[in-house]
């Protein structure tokens, strides 16, 4: 709900601060006061268009804030956060008009778009003037008021469910259909290339180890060289292994007095001479790990260039052939296999269009309940408005299932026929402001506990009333604030009266400037402004009676 409107130098207010209770709310004044004033500012506030022509005269900028209690409004906190802002259950909206036209908004204190201010306080507030019905004239406002006041969010959901899983297997659908065309259009080349890709089996890694054999294979011939040589060396008959083999014979054939004085040597000496057996094992593994074919090198040079080519021709990295070519399978395999797939796809995409279609059915019957349900309390309330003659119907018309859409496949009407014998017309074409008013009301009365909007603001939709049916309109305004903030602007004593808050609006001017000033009324000060509304000018002792007897009447203790 609306909990306070602060006003700073717009138009004829130079400082003016509202704090609002919850229920119903006047705001009352002679005409030409001024109170459309604090209406502008509220729209204002709430995003409407405005510019420095709302300046006070001698001012630097305007500025208006609302505070709003949005406790319980999850959807408006999940809105804050995920447009950066931090959320809890105060909001407040400020906007701040300058000299040179421009114009800042801020959400608690932060810097925010007209659309994020939009999105929160529509939610929030509802505005409505005599010849204003744009809430409830577009269809699917109309559709979105029946639906709460079925109390469909249930089957709304699931309507809307169904549809955008039939809409994700039309998708996938489509989406695999062109695959396969373009795949079809493309076999032969995706053919070719596999073929090619098959033929050269590309390796992970193959290319750094070719790189590395031709290295090798490069200076395989001066290794191989230097390796006969070491291996002579070790072979040699005059060589370190031959004079030690000849030594330890020598040492074998000593007297065993000497044992104790030679084992530790020849055991040194049996140890070298392993070593030198593995050098030789060694030297001969080294040669032949050396491929000393005179195409070996010539062999590496061609798959080197194979590679590269093939890479350079698909525009890949060498390294990325095998991948290149696990794709190009799995193409060929998708245009072999397409056809089972397509034929799932669409077993798929029929089967949630059916359960869509069943979803949204249900749906429609829902709301055609709802409608003879609204029709019906529309039909109790339209006398005491002096609409005794006046028809309201609903009207649900239902489209095919190809054509439904999120919200179902009904299109919703309010029609009105005021008159006996004239035919109905959408409500938004209805000919008198008042008559159009007076169903509003009608209508918000009915919708009350099911209107999502926290407060509903109404600008002298009671203008051209009196008698009965003047009451008729406070009494459904005190029966709508019962489950909704209610604020209005009216003239009428039997609607001002009705009201748990009254304030008065007042403008005081000399030949300079106008300013308009705002008191809430006590108990004393509410008689004695009915009284003015009832008599008029002259205020008289009998018009300050009937104005008590109008408070004790719709407030009895």
């Amino acid at each position: 709900m609306l909990t306070s409107l602060a006003i700073r130098n717009l138009v004829l207010i130079d400082q003016l601060t509202i704090n609002f209770d919850a229920g119903f709310t006047v705001f009352t004044g002679e005409t030409g006061v001024g109170k459309s004033v604090i209406l502008n500012a509220l729209k204002l506030v709430c995003g409407a268009r405005g510019g420095k022509e709302l300046i006070r005269q001698g001012a630097q900028q305007t500025q208006v804030s609302a505070a709003f209690d949005i406790a319980g409004r999850a959807e408006l906190h999940e809105a804050l956060i995920a447009s950066g802002f931090e959320a809890d259950d105060d909001l407040l909206v400020r906007r701040v008009i300058t000299q040179d036209g421009k114009s800042r908004i801020f959400v608690n204190d932060q810097p925010a778009t007209l659309l994020l201010v939009k999105k929160l306080t529509g939610p929030l507030i509802e505005i409505h003037g005599q010849f204003d019905s744009a809430a409830v004239s577009e269809r699917a406002g109309q559709r979105q008021l029946l639906d709460d006041f079925g109390d469909l969010s249930d089957a709304c959901l699931a309507t809307k469910t169904a549809f955008e899983l039939w809409q994700s297997k039309k998708t996938a659908l489509h989406a695999h259909e062109e695959t396969l065309r373009q795949a079809a259009a493309d076999e032969s080349y995706w053919r070719h290339q596999l073929i090619e890709l098959q033929d050269l089996a590309a390796m992970e890694d193959e290319e750094d180890r070719l790189v590395e054999q031709r290295a090798l294979l490069q200076q395989s011939e001066k290794l191989a060289g230097e390796l006969n040589k070491l291996a002579s060396i070790v072979a040699a008959d005059d060589g370190t292994a031959a004079e030690l083999h000849r030594a330890t014979r020598r040492l074998e054939r000593l007297p065993p007095e000497a044992d104790a004085t030679i084992q530790p040597i020849a055991v040194a000496v049996d140890r070298v001479l392993n070593e030198i057996v593995e050098l030789e094992a060694a030297i001969d593994t080294a040669r032949d790990a050396l491929d000393r074919s005179p195409d070996a090198l010539e062999q590496v040079e061609q798959r080197l260039f194979n590679l590269r080519d093939m890479a350079r021709k698909h525009r890949v990295t060498v390294n990325e052939l095998p991948a290149l070519l696990a794709a190009t399978e799995a193409k060929i395999l998708a245009i072999e296999t397409g056809t089972e797939t397509l034929d799932h796809l669409r077993a798929e995409t029929v089967q949630a269009f059916q359960t869509y279609s069943e979803t949204a059915d249900r749906l429609s019957g829902l709301r055609r309940q709802a409608a003879k349900k609204l029709t019906r309390a529309m039909a109790g309330e339209l006398p005491d408005l002096k609409l005794a003659k006046a028809r309201f119907r609903v009207t649900v018309t239902s489209l095919e299932a190809e054509a439904g859409a999120a919200h179902g496949l009904d299109k919703v009407a309010f029609e009105v026929a005021i008159n006996p014998g004239q035919p109905f017309t959408n409500l938004e074409q209805t000919a008198s402001g008042g008559e159009r008013a007076r169903i509003l009301l009608a209508l918000k009365a009915v919708l009350g506990k099911s209107s999502a909007f926290a407060t509903m603001v109404f600008d002298e939709i009671d203008t051209g009333m009196g008698g009965a049916t003047v009451d008729a309109v406070g009494e459904r305004m005190a029966r709508l604030s019962r489950n909704c903030q209610v604020l209005t602007i009216s003239h009428a004593p039997q609607v001002a009266a009705r009201a748990q808050q009254h304030f008065k609006i007042d403008k005081q001017s000399d030949d300079v400037s106008a300013l308009i000033s705002l008191q809430q009324l006590d108990d004393t000060g509410r008689r004695d402004e009915l009284a003015r509304m009832l008599a008029g000018a002259k205020v008289t002792p009998a018009a300050k009676a009937a104005a008590q007897s109008l408070l004790a009447h719709v407030h009895p203790t």
